[in-house]
């Protein structure tokens, strides 16, 4: 199963329907700001460790997804790599922001692992090999350890690790289902991840090196992208439940969850600023999809138990 990254054009013009339908006349809920304006598609937000600068996919062309970039202080936008000419996309910032990894498409359903030293502008590349073969999702270990992606394999779809120079595979994650979308906690110490083990898609938590697997989540809806925050405390996932998507947040203490959108339309593509008191999402707004930063409330959490904002 491969992650489609370009829709087709029949599609698009549906979601972009729908989004104009849902959310023509809407206003954004307190305390959120707009960041883009274009009203193209987009997906996969990453903020900088520096919290100066948000990557971001935007759909240049109906067969070419492109890496973008804002600076959160000017709000001006550009392409990352302006000669690309071949679908990029799943961007990570490494925790100390020397390095960049994203998938980049070979053609024919063939997506290779990009490692970029942000300093000398040199690449690593992971190659899956040929035909249809390809990396997902890749997330930084903290200390240069390496990186960790999704990697589809014979019965499923297991979670692997890199070192920086996108060599010595090892498996992390394997079993039965899809496993996908890994983020290490900023301690070091666990990681989460989503998985089809149990049907549909849920979150799980496991040590670094895949041993004592606990599960997080037990919804009917999908629970898909989870990101840590920057002090651990909580983690970022999109989920649709009741009909629409929305960003949850999730206390990996006791499991429980707050949504943090809760408004009609898809909201997706969590990414923690580096205060923790912010996300940068990607939503459906006046019949397109945007880019907007999300504050996180800083009240107590739901009590032990309780689902707040189902």
């Amino acid at each position: 199963m491969f992650r489609r990254f370009v829709l087709p054009g029949c599609l698009l013009l549906t979601e972009l329907a729908l989004a104009a339908a849902v959310h023509g006349q809407e206003r954004l809920p307190p305390g959120w700001k707009q960041l883009t304006r274009s009203r193209l598609w987009k997906q996969d937000a990453a903020v900088a460790p520096d919290g100066r600068r948000v990557v971001f996919v935007q759909r240049d062309s109906p067969t070419l997804l492109v890496l973008m970039q804002m600076d959160l202080a000017t709000g001006k936008v550009s392409r990352l790599h302006p000669k690309s000419g071949t679908s990029e996309f799943e961007p990570r910032f490494s925790p100390d922001g020397k390095h960049l990894a994203y998938v980049r498409s070979r053609g024919n359903l063939n997506l290779e692992l990009v490692i970029r030293n942000l300093e000398t502008q040199q690449e690593a590349v992971f190659d899956p090999g040929g035909g249809f073969a390809g990396v997902h999702s890749p997330a930084f270990l903290p200390g240069g350890r390496g990186v960790l992606f999704a990697l589809p394999e014979k019965g499923g779809q297991s979670i692997v690790q890199v070192d920086l120079n996108g060599r010595n595979r090892r498996d992390v994650i394997a079993g039965s289902g899809m496993n996908n979308w890994p983020d290490p906690s900023p301690d070091g110490k666990q990681l989460v991840f989503g998985s089809t083990r149990h049907g549909d898609f849920e979150l799980y938590l496991s040590r670094l090196d895949g041993s004592r697997l606990r599960r997080l989540t037990t919804h009917r809806g999908r629970d898909v992208r989870p990101r840590w925050s920057p002090r651990g405390n909580w983690i970022a996932f999109s989920s649709f439940r009741n009909g629409d998507q929305d960003v949850f947040l999730l206390d990996p203490q006791n499991g429980t969850t707050l949504n943090l959108t809760r408004r009609p339309g898809r909201d997706d593509y969590p990414a923690w600023l580096p205060s923790g008191r912010e996300l940068v999402i990607i939503g459906q707004y006046q019949g397109g999809y945007e880019l907007f930063l999300v504050p996180v409330p800083s009240g107590p959490k739901p009590a032990p138990g309780q689902d707040a904002g189902q």
